[in-house]
């Protein structure tokens, strides 16, 4: 009899333990488990074409990727496009680039060119920097003998006047490589790779939010297309909209898609926008981690808040979409205390790099010194960038006062550098990540991947909740031992 009880007890015993571990287990992934032509954007690097025995990429990008113009009036600021040509096997820039180049609006090549004419870049980058304007399109600059092109100047520059990018929407670029290595290594007529795609030239719009009797404006910027079904609902302070969006994921996946939406509000509405926790999704596809950031920072009177999704992101959303979706539709709706965690994984705002941040003890604490790793990749492809980065590190306190640290100019060799903190206090810090340009061996800078990623750092990283609850379920178990041989001493 005392054999059969002592073996109930036993078995009683090891199924209360179980469960225990189960629960901890469980508590474990909770609290470490981190988030992790189509329509492109803003930027695309093209698939290589061949030029002799070399595979040739090219990288185009507008900037800014928005027109700061409204519904009734006209842009009037200077837009440039970047255009870099390189081995795709190297990733080395191409010197002596000649380039044809043909701008019109819409998808279809056969609309009246807005521009079209022969640029060279010695050093590889060519920067045509466009004052949108009324009248004939004037281009300012010295030709060569040859195909009469517009030689850029020693750092890539070239200026254009003319009636181009005055209004959001999509662009088709034509181009053409007439000539590479050399200003007299020119293609015949048939003989250079032809280039085609469509970028995206966003746009701003203005919004009221009615709550509790009181007007709020918010400020809605599409790096994409036009936004439409804007609403906002008081009750739970749910802000949503929809864009034009292209789901086909084949397309996607040959594609560099990066989808940038950023919404500003005014911090003077209590509960929205002066607080620092928010559910926000795309088609329900939740965004946490790297595809959420906030900035209360660039703006005295407004927290913007930046919704970045890369390729990874949208092929992720397309593979779950209805075959007939042709849009995307956002929400953002403030949560009440919420659990922050350090960020691991950030995009620059243009969405050309990645960075991850590897966090040295992993549970930070006041007083102590951590290491940080920054890794730089490429953000489309999550492939190395061949390339030394050159960047600017700041870390700051929630209130923008108090600097952590503060360091420009760094490098990091490969794309890898190492960093040391310490923080002074246990709270919530605001990272920024600004990359200032890619460098090569032999090359001249390369700036066209330039941005600023953003990030936070909560010190300690799980703060007093994890510890209570997994004493208590030690407890349990220290409980159910003493409870178990109390019985079977009995």
């Amino acid at each position: 009899m005392a054999e059969s009880i002592s073996t109930f007890l036993f078995k009683d015993l090891t199924l209360m333990v179980s469960a225990v571990i189960i629960f901890l287990l469980m508590l474990f992934f909770l609290y470490s488990a981190k988030p992790a032509s189509a329509d492109t954007g803003p930027y695309e690097n093209l698939p290589p074409a061949s030029i002799g025995n070399r595979n040739a990429s090219l990288f185009l990008r507008l900037d800014p990727p928005l027109l700061l113009a409204t519904a009734n009036e006209a842009n009037d600021k200077d837009v440039t496009m970047l255009f870099r040509l390189f081995d795709a096997n190297t990733n080395q820039t191409i010197k002596f680039t000649t380039y044809f180049i043909t701008v019109t609006k819409g998808i279809s090549q056969n609309q009246p060119a807005l521009l079209t004419d022969f640029f060279q870049a010695p050093d590889g980058l060519l920067a045509v920097k466009i004052h949108p304007s009324t009248g004939p399109v004037q281009v300012y600059g010295n030709r060569e003998p040859i195909l009469d092109a517009v030689v850029a100047d020693p750092g890539g520059n070239i200026s254009v006047k003319g009636p181009v990018f005055r209004e959001g929407g999509l662009y088709h670029f034509h181009i053409e490589i007439f000539g590479v290595d050399n200003p007299r290594n020119i293609f015949n007529a048939t003989g250079g790779p032809k280039f085609d795609t469509c970028l995206n030239v966003g746009d701003v719009s203005t919004h009221k939010l009615q709550y509790d009797d009181q007007s709020y404006n918010c400020t809605l910027v599409s790096y994409f297309d036009r936004i439409s079904d804007f609403k906002f609902n008081p009750a739970i302070k749910q802000i949503s909209w929809s864009m034009p969006f292209d789901w086909n994921t084949t397309l996607l996946k040959s594609s560099t898609a990066f989808l940038h939406q950023e919404i500003r509000l005014p911090k003077s509405f209590k509960g929205l926008g002066d607080v620092g926790y928010f559910n926000a999704s795309a088609n329900g596809f939740p965004l946490t981690g790297r595809m959420l950031a906030l900035d209360p920072y660039s703006f005295e009177d407004a927290l913007t808040i930046h919704f970045l999704l890369n390729k990874i992101d949208l092929v992720s959303i397309s593979e779950r979409a209805p075959k007939d979706m042709n849009n995307v539709t956002f929400s953002l709706i403030p949560l009440k205390n919420a659990t922050l965690t350090t960020t691991t994984d950030m995009t620059t705002q243009t969405g050309g790099i990645r960075v991850t941040l590897d966090w040295k003890p992993s549970h930070l604490s006041a007083g102590n010194e951590t290491e940080l790793t920054l890794n730089f990749s490429d953000s489309a492809y999550g492939g190395s960038l061949n390339a030394n980065v050159k960047y600017d590190l700041s870390i700051i306190d929630m209130n923008g006062t108090v600097v952590i640290l503060n360091k420009t100019a760094q490098l990091a060799v490969d794309g890898t550098d190492h960093q040391s903190v310490v923080f002074p206090k246990n709270e919530v810090y605001r990272i920024n990540i600004n990359v200032q340009e890619l460098d090569r061996p032999t090359q001249v800078p390369d700036w066209t991947r330039n941005g600023i990623s953003r990030g936070i750092v909560v010190v300690p990283e799980f703060g007093s909740t994890l510890p209570l609850i997994v004493g208590a379920a030690l407890a349990c178990v220290i409980i159910a031992v003493s409870y178990t041989r109390h019985e079977l001493e009995r």
